[in-house]
């Protein structure tokens, strides 16, 4: 129920942090930033031990939903979440009807986790556990594309840096 209440207020959330709802917008958005991250905490770490084997698809499009909006966050907050976050993302990649969000979680990661992960045991791990889907065709084309894109990418991230 949180994630559905979290997902479906994140744009009140955005616009409060912008507009401060009265108050002197630097308090406004304190507060509102502090409320914000204890609530975004309590959900992420829910995430480490959480599979999206056996629940109904609706659940894991939100959670892969909620990973792509708050993935400069999870990068934020650490590589641990960044790797359960990561984790929920290509487990998720063997739902159907969710690996679309779930590819798009898996990008945003990539995005914004770009120096963590593309140190060389962190990507090995990373194409270890995707290689299994890509070689099994089960994805389709432009998912395969996206995943094997970021994957790509990291390498160069370590290298500009």
């Amino acid at each position: 129920m949180t994630l559905f209440a979290l997902r479906g207020m994140h744009v009140n959330v955005k616009a409060a942090l912008r507009d401060g709802n009265g108050e002197s917008p630097s308090d406004a958005r304190a507060k509102t930033g502090n409320a914000l991250h204890h609530l975004l905490s309590y959900v992420f770490a829910q995430f480490s031990a959480w599979s999206p084997a056996g629940h109904p698809a609706q659940l894991v499009e939100s959670v892969c939903r909620l990973i792509g909006v708050y993935s400069k966050w999870v990068q934020q907050s650490g590589e641990t979440l960044l790797r359960s976050c990561l984790r929920v993302s290509i487990e998720s990649l063997n739902t159907r009807t969710v690996a679309a969000h779930a590819a798009e979680a898996f990008r945003a990661l990539c995005a914004h986790g770009k120096t963590t992960l593309g140190r060389p045991a962190v990507l090995e791990e990373l194409v270890a556990a995707c290689a299994p889907l890509v070689a099994s065709q089960t994805l389709e084309p432009d998912l395969t594309l996206t995943i094997q894109g970021e994957l790509g990418a990291l390498p160069l991230a370590i290298w500009r840096a």
